[in-house]
């Protein structure tokens, strides 16, 4: 009687344990470790009953324990009961045996169906157990499936963007190839060799920024774009734009850990307008050497420097438009700017870039 009666209040501590901590899995920790508890002393110290029936609820009590609180604490549970029931099978095995066989017939039946009674509830459990596998199982299928076709979805949706993107570039780049074209042909009718200048200069820029948009279309992935090969391409292309006659000798350090590719544009005007004044200004003849170091420098930030060893920089040019636009590259990629003269030696530029 008081076991059956310890059995319904470790119950009871189940339901008020998962009420207060809504953690079936403790709940049903404590409740299996108790209940192996009181059948192992129930069967071994309770000599005024017998105890065949135990070893199937022992049994069950396993069931329960690695269906609710997993393998590894349910083999911990089997061995607390085989504990007990070793205890049981050396001391009073024997004993429980021979009391049963003086029992009479109708104790003896009401025991058969307590066994019974007992391997229902073990089928059941297991029965339960098999169907809850069973749907975890197809939910588990279901889920991998619907995940296979947003994947396949998700992927298409980025390869047609690709495309798209990958098409703007190339509209964009022939746009600006029809706009130098119209400003070459204007400035045939233009004799005045300031004019004339101004619309070269106009040109060279229009060409900077086709060559920008060129390499974003041709780029593989415009998600993950590589910056190394991309800043050096579009350095090379600059410079062979802008010095035509001169062999001048390009050194160059990306290195990138984060950057966003809005700053693609104006950053390749940037370097475009520093390579053009070398070229135009710096007088870098034969021996001529740009070096470009674009390195992170800290989270969100990034530090573009620039050197060449031509004649340093001209005085006349502190006013003038070139200047006048680095600056304002400057300003739109959230940067600040040092500029350093060395006449006759070179000038060198040091960017900031915050974001």
């Amino acid at each position: 009687m008081l076991p059956s009666l310890l059995g319904l209040v470790f119950v009871v501590l189940q339901v008020l344990l998962f009420k207060r901590y809504q953690n079936i899995w403790w709940s049903s920790f404590v409740l299996c470790l108790l209940t192996s508890l009181i059948v192992c002393v129930n069967i071994n110290f309770n000599d005024e009953a017998l105890h065949l029936v135990e070893p199937f609820w022992m049994i069950v009590i396993v069931v329960f324990a690695v269906f609710m609180i997993g393998v590894k604490w349910g083999a911990f549970i089997c061995l607390i009961l085989l504990s007990g029931f070793s205890f049981f099978v050396v001391n009073k095995l024997e004993s429980n045996l021979r009391d049963f066989l003086d029992l009479i017939p109708t104790i003896k039946y009401f025991l058969i169906a307590e066994i019974a009674g007992a391997l229902i509830v073990l089928v059941y459990i297991l029965s339960i157990f098999v169907s809850t596998t069973r749907k975890a199982e197809q939910a588990l299928r279901t889920g991998n499936w619907l995940l296979e076709e947003n994947n396949i979805l998700v992927k298409k949706q980025n390869t047609e963007i690709t495309v798209l993107l990958k098409e703007i570039h190339h509209r964009v780049k022939n746009n600006l190839q029809v706009v130098n074209s119209l400003l070459r042909l204007q400035s045939v009718q233009i004799h005045d060799e300031a004019s004339q200048r101004v619309f070269e200069d106009a040109q060279y820029r229009i060409k900077a920024i086709a060559l920008i948009h060129e390499r974003m279309y041709k780029s593989p992935d415009l998600s993950n774009i590589d910056c190394a090969t991309y800043f050096k391409g579009l350095a090379e292309d600059l410079l062979r734009q802008n010095s035509i006659h001169e062999q001048i000798e390009l050194k160059m350090e990306v290195d990138l850990t984060e950057w966003k590719q809005d700053v693609v544009v104006p950053l390749g005007l940037l370097l475009n307008e520093l390579i053009a004044n070398s070229v135009e200004h710096g007088q870098l003849g034969e021996n001529g050497v740009i070096t470009i170091r674009l390195v992170s420098s800290g989270i969100q930030q990034f530090t573009l420097a620039y050197t060449d060893n031509g004649v340093g920089f001209p005085d006349e040019l502190a006013h003038g438009f070139g200047l006048e636009l680095i600056e304002t590259l400057c300003e739109q990629l959230n940067g600040k700017m040092e500029l350093i003269n060395h006449p006759g030696q070179g000038v060198e530029y040091l960017f900031v870039f915050e974001g």
